[in-house]
């Protein structure tokens, strides 16, 4: 075989596993939609019709409900979200990030900028934001202690999860 046809049967290769992947990948999103369902609605909704909150399979595995809390700041809700915390003594959750890009060269001029930033460039951005994790662990926290926080502004959203805890044999 010669080096032409070695390079044109690799890039049907190449097609056949980017058109795999492609499918593969459209598969584990569709898989991870049913399992999410299920996982959050229908045995969750179940059990609860049924008035179960944990059940003992004959394997010995335990399915439970588990409350939980999903939660997220948009772009939309930023500045009030993080007035909110500010004001209610949570600042300490926001994540502060200040950053200027120089050019080719400057890097003498990166590090004088320390006190003269904003005199000197315009190019400052100053990004804040809360760690989603970080963000549903404290609404999570805040809820369970009873204390309100502003479900508009972070997007609270409650849930029951089952979870299977399997036995150990």
């Amino acid at each position: 075989m010669s080096g032409l046809e070695r390079v044109v049967q690799l890039c049907e290769l190449l097609e056949r596993q980017s058109a795999e992947v492609d499918l593969l990948t459209d598969q584990l999103r569709t898989a991870k939609a049913a399992l999410l369902r299920t996982e959050r609605e229908d045995l969750p909704d179940l059990m609860t019709e049924l008035g179960l909150t944990e059940l003992k399979l004959s394997d010995g595995s335990v399915v439970s409900l588990k409350e939980d809390v999903d939660a997220r700041i948009t772009d939309d809700t930023r500045p009030g979200a993080l007035r909110w915390l500010l004001d209610h003594g949570f600042g300490g959750l926001i994540k502060t990030e200040v950053s200027l890009s120089f050019g080719r060269g400057e890097h003498d001029d990166a590090v004088r900028v320390v006190d003269e930033l904003q005199e000197h460039y315009n190019n400052i951005a100053l990004k804040e934001n809360v760690h989603p994790s970080t963000l549903k662990a404290f609404v999570r926290e805040q809820m369970a202690a009873g204390t309100a926080v502003p479900v508009d502004l972070f997007h609270v959203y409650p849930y029951s999860k089952a979870t299977i805890k399997r036995n150990k044999k």
